[in-house]
């Protein structure tokens, strides 16, 4: 059983670096223990790393020859952090468990500076023994889930004696202080200094990921045409907007329109579309099935219009890697053409994994896919009843493997309309960047709390999402106060918000630019946590 668990649970990843973190460390830094002392940052996934990139980057420029030591604690978060860093002075390693041992090897191979903690992470034993090596203990970005602080203060006495180890806690809003304040933290020690996660969106990071969100883009449009042989206007790249090189680089848009896209002709004298995508990111189980059966509504609901010279995609990117293969079985009962990102070539036959960079794990070898088989298919038949069930999902991945075996071609179908599934990891942001509307997942069903909105939000895209979203409250009710994203509290809700932007240009115009000034106004909280932590003690 021990075995399984280390396989299956992603938080299980690295076992061995995290119960003796002396493994993750080469010969000669043991040898230099005594000659060089770290900062170490901790951030537990890939929410948390992106969060910190900024952070690090003005960190970096004002130490003086001081390495940086990140640590993780899933598998996910250690390959994008490996990849997020490349290059840079920061060594990625697997955050130790919290047993003594393990504790005081990792301080004694890294010789902290300080311990810089990501959001809230409280960690007894580690704490205690920061404190008694007189190691300052920083969280930024601090903020507790209902859930959490309920779970924290039903033992504040125990928790108030950890806290007393922690030298500076920087709370993302007042909220947040007020918690912290009722679980013991001295109001002394507490700060207000916004969300690090409005600083992901920096100007060259957002223009590294557009270009990187057109390559997926030009590579899914031109897969899924040779396969239906219907051609397409490929110069959008988002929100309905058409930009050529020139005005891309000037930052002109056009917006299109369905009488635009009826007029626009290539040389041929066939007619071109314009392009509309949805994303769906960070999804759970059940959520997949409430999307896919929305964009059947959507896909009818434009062709009953006589709306059809605009080409639909929705791109699925389930939050967790091993359900990859359970989403796609799920997709392939649907009647519309459908790929997965992993199968896409891109620059005449090379794998868009090997264009854009792989996002294989470090330790995991780099599989090199040389052939490309074309894997559009429409299953033979969709039922509009089917429901997922509460049923193991691998029960249902073996059913629903044998039922589409039988595939027959696109003709006659939803040709107009396409599901890719984001089979890879660490791409999710660059595919954001070309989208008309995106719905945040881990928000239709409880027990989850929601995920990061500011991630299509950076790029002006409007966000749709269910109601459970108490991770991300504060965000949320800014999001909906200023038209910029829309809460649905059921599937019909969803459907509605989703169509009024796709059938609105005006509606989603305005929301895109309320985005964009959401996250202009909110930036800045890297840089006030950087000041505070460089007032606080010497760590140049």
């Amino acid at each position: 059983m021990l075995v399984l668990y280390l396989i299956k649970n992603k938080h299980a990843s690295g076992f061995f670096c995290k119960l003796a973190p002396y493994l993750s460390f080469t010969k000669n830094h043991k040898n230099n223990i005594e000659k060089n002392k770290y900062i170490w940052i901790h951030a537990v996934s890939v929410g948390e790393v992106n969060a910190a990139f900024y952070f690090i980057n003005l960190l970096l420029h004002r130490i003086n020859n001081k390495k940086i030591y990140l640590s993780v604690v899933t598998r996910t978060g250690y390959a994008h952090a490996v990849k997020k860093f490349s290059g840079m002075p920061v060594s990625v390693i697997y955050f130790p468990y919290d047993f003594l041992f393990s504790v005081k090897s990792i301080i004694k191979l890294l010789n902290p500076i300080c311990f810089i903690s990501m959001e809230t992470e409280i960690w007894p034993n580690l704490f205690n023994k920061l404190n008694e090596t007189n190691t300052p203990i920083f969280i930024l970005n601090a903020r507790l889930s209902e859930r959490s602080f309920k779970s924290y203060y039903k033992f504040r006495f125990f928790f108030a004696y950890i806290f007393k180890c922690v030298d500076l806690v920087a709370c993302i809003s007042q909220d947040y202080y007020n918690k912290f304040i009722k679980l013991g933290v001295d109001e002394y020690k507490l700060h207000i200094t916004g969300n690090m996660k409005f600083d992901i969106a920096q100007k060259e990071e957002i223009e590294k990921l557009k270009k990187e969100g057109i390559k997926y883009k030009s590579a899914i449009i031109e897969n899924i045409d040779e396969i239906t042989g219907i051609q397409q206007n490929n110069c959008g790249i988002a929100d309905g907007k058409q930009h050529d090189d020139n005005s891309y680089d000037n930052g002109g848009i056009n917006l299109i329109n369905t009488d635009t896209a009826k007029a626009n002709k290539n040389k041929s004298g066939s007619e071109r579309y314009a392009t509309k995508i949805i994303i769906a990111g960070s999804t759970h189980e059940k959520e997949e099935q409430i999307v896919l059966d929305l964009f059947l509504r959507l896909t009818e609901a434009i062709e009953s219009k006589d709306n059809r010279k605009i080409k639909f995609y929705l791109m699925i990117a389930p939050r967790h890697p091993e359900r990859f293969r359970y989403v796609y079985e799920l997709i392939k009962k649907y009647k519309f053409n459908h790929i997965k990102i992993s199968d896409l070539i891109i620059n005449g036959g090379k794998n868009i994994d090997n264009a854009a960079g792989s996002r294989n794990e470090p330790d995991e070898p780099v599989k090199e896919n040389k052939e490309y088989v074309a894997d559009i298919n429409c299953s033979e038949e969709y039922s509009s009843s089917y429901k997922i069930n509460n049923s193991r999902e691998s029960n249902f991945a073996k059913e629903a493997i044998a039922n589409s075996k039988k595939v027959k071609s696109c003709a006659g179908s939803y040709s107009n309309s396409s599901v890719i599934l984001i089979d890879k990891m660490g791409i999710l942001n660059a595919l954001y960047s070309i989208a008309d509307i995106a719905f945040v997942g881990g928000s239709m069903i409880p027990a989850v709390g929601g995920h990061n909105m500011l991630e299509p939000l950076s790029f002006g895209v409007p966000v749709v999402f269910g109601n459970f979203v108490e991770n991300f409250q504060q965000i949320a009710d800014e999001l909906i106060s200023s038209g910029a994203g829309i809460m649905a509290a059921n599937p019909e809700e969803l459907f509605t918000a989703v169509y009024s932007f796709i059938n609105n240009e005006k509606k989603s115009f305005e929301a895109s630019a309320k985005a964009l000034e959401i996250i202009e106004r909110n930036q800045g909280s890297s840089l006030n946590n950087l000041n505070l932590l460089m007032n606080f003690c010497n760590i140049i």
